[in-house]
């Protein structure tokens, strides 16, 4: 996956809601990413961009290593050509805070700034409650299916319709 084509579907179908998944680097491998993946998949017309797969060619690179300019400036193009932002924000990844989601936060910040659909996805209530979560996310949702469900029917349904 690369941001020359960040929403190129590597299932061979034709996909037309992009969606950008923002999600903390410890997670990048885990079953529940996997289950969440696979959920908005089943939405028809869906394109996933995960910036972690674009940042791969990275990781074998210590992080002060890392181009961190070209990286953001790739993220915030990224993030500008979908259609929707999905920040998946789960209440493990807050019980270490080294890898509390730094970029993640950012990354839903900045899809904010310019206007984007904001959905944050988690299983932690204090998250849920946060007043900072709940002024920049557009909606919140503790399950990847209702969360799919949603965007199926507000976003997908729609961008056929006017077609």
């Amino acid at each position: 996956m690369s941001y020359d084509e960040p929403y190129e579907c590597s299932f061979g179908c034709d996909r037309k809601i992009r969606i950008y998944f923002s999600h903390p680097d410890p997670l990048r491998e885990c079953q529940e990413k996997k289950r969440i993946i696979n959920a908005l998949m089943g939405i028809r017309g869906v394109k996933i961009f995960d910036p972690l797969e674009a940042h791969k060619k990275y990781f074998d690179t210590p992080m002060e290593k890392w181009p961190y300019r070209q990286i953001v400036s790739e993220d915030r193009k990224a993030i500008g050509a979908s259609d929707i932002l999905v920040a998946w924000l789960p209440k493990a990844v807050f019980d270490f805070p080294r890898f509390y989601p730094k970029g993640t936060i950012f990354e839903l910040a900045y899809a904010h700034e310019i206007d984007k659909p904001r959905f944050v996805l988690t299983d932690d209530e204090m998250v849920m409650l946060h007043p900072w979560i709940r002024t920049y996310a557009t909606n919140i949702f503790a399950h990847p299916t209702i969360l799919a469900e949603h965007i199926r029917t507000a976003y997908a349904e729609k961008k056929e319709t006017s077609e």
